[in-house]
């Protein structure tokens, strides 16, 4: 597979409530919105925020779930953590003038059913108060075709809303699966219940090294395409964490086209996925989670000429 090559940015930092710096850790997806990033991260409670111009300084931390502190020790935050694995922008609507970033937990889980909605305000930051959204609802639709339930990626590419679920060794394949935007946003509002997906792409990526990829975010691209990340994690569940192999970027198009684009340099897990035209190509920016509390997420770009 060819190789890509990577630029280490900065190990993510954000501002504790007492103004001091502290490693952001298990990021799980990113959006880029102007010159700012976006992430969560699969065991906070919060949506961070990066200058890209000063990516090393700490960021910004805005609340997304109304819930108790998590516990620091491991398997008792594992068990309490909304999962939040997804992030994509949504456009502008009525009760969100300048658009939203929309936070979705994994639905690996019954306490990880919760989606979480951001408002923006003219200068593209979260303003007000996140609005929660119970999805079990949803996610139960969704479990009978997909029993080991886990959503890694989430994005708007045109006027379609995508969800990346996650495959698992010897079980499900991973897929994705799309609705008309307009629904989505009717369900957000309130005017309808969640509906089955209207469409659904197998999306078989093979092995990396003996382990299976899974999908782990996804991001639109202007031509149609939907770019993806996905990482070899020998776990044959989405709850447990396993040894990871490495992680690869590729591209699907509409008909469900597939192209594996290369591998990513080292064992790094990258969760997130966020790109911007650059001359005849893409510049993209990655986050990995390394499952350990603690360790900083690490911040990497490179250039794709695609």
């Amino acid at each position: 597979m060819t190789p890509l090559q990577t630029r280490h940015v900065a190990d993510l930092q954000v501002l504790d409530p007492q103004g001091r710096g502290q490693p952001w850790c298990a990021a799980s997806a990113l959006v880029l919105l102007g010159e700012r990033l976006f992430s969560v991260a699969d065991d906070e409670l919060g949506l961070a925020g990066f200058e890209l111009a000063r990516p090393a300084q700490a960021g910004r931390c805005w609340p997304l779930l109304a819930a108790p502190a998590l516990p620091e020790q491991a398997a008792a935050r594992k068990a309490r953590k909304p999962d939040l694995e997804a992030l994509c922008s949504l456009p502008a609507a009525a009760a969100w003038p300048h658009g939203a970033l929309l936070a979705l937990g994994s639905g690996s889980t019954p306490q990880r059913c919760n989606w979480a909605l951001q408002p923006l305000d003219a200068a593209g930051l979260p303003t007000g108060t996140a609005l929660p959204f119970d999805t079990s609802a949803l996610y139960a639709a969704l479990r009978p075709a997909h029993p080991l339930l886990n959503i890694e990626g989430a994005c708007v590419a045109g006027e379609r809303f995508w969800l990346a679920q996650r495959g698992q060794p010897g079980g499900q394949p991973n897929r994705l699966l799309g609705w008309p935007l307009a629904a989505l946003l009717d369900w957000l509002a309130g005017r309808s219940a969640p509906t089955p997906p209207a469409q659904a792409l197998d999306c078989p990526l093979g092995a990396l090294d003996g382990v299976p990829l899974g999908l782990t975010d996804l991001c639109a691209l202007a031509d149609g395409r939907l770019l993806f990340s996905a990482a070899a994690e020998d776990s044959d569940n989405p709850v447990a964490d396993g040894a990871v192999s490495g992680s690869v970027l590729g591209c699907l198009d509409p008909a469900g086209g597939l192209q594996l684009l290369g591998r990513l340099p080292g064992a790094l897990k990258v969760e997130g996925l966020a790109t911007r035209p650059a001359g005849a190509g893409l510049e993209a920016w990655l986050v990995t989670d390394a499952d350990q509390r603690g360790l900083a997420a690490q911040l990497l770009h490179l250039r794709l000429p695609i």
